[in-house]
């Protein structure tokens, strides 16, 4: 297990990768490291934490064309189309409404996909 902080141009967020997640990804998680997180972000004690699920070197990588994000609610669609016209970039994002199993296809926003500088904290 590891205990990190991510940042990227918007900031810092505070990180943590469970025993398996560290397992698979304990040689890239390294301070420095330029890595691309797949995360779920939870909240706890008041502070938003990221949970490493994937991490892959940069040079690693292909940038997907479409990304999908299931949602919930009204509330979520509101939130994500507020940060996806902030945050464009080149992927394209459908959104998966769980309520109804249906995908958007009318959302036309494009999202870069972050790229994390890793510090590792003490365990």
């Amino acid at each position: 297990m590891s205990f990190l902080t991510v940042s990227d141009d918007s900031g810092e967020l505070s990180a943590v990768a469970f025993p398996e997640a560290y397992r698979n990804f304990n040689l890239i998680l390294q301070e420095g490291e330029l890595l691309a997180l797949q995360v779920k972000i939870e909240e706890r004690n008041g502070e938003k934490q990221a949970i490493i699920n994937q991490a892959e070197q940069l040079d690693k990588i292909e940038i997907p064309k479409r990304l999908f994000i299931k949602v919930e609610s009204d509330e979520q669609v509101r939130q994500l189309k507020m940060i996806l016209k902030e945050f464009k970039g080149n992927s394209r994002v459908v959104l998966h409404y769980a309520t109804t199993k249906k995908n958007s296809r009318t959302l036309r926003f494009f999202l870069n996909f972050f790229l994390y500088r890793t510090r590792r904290k003490a365990c």
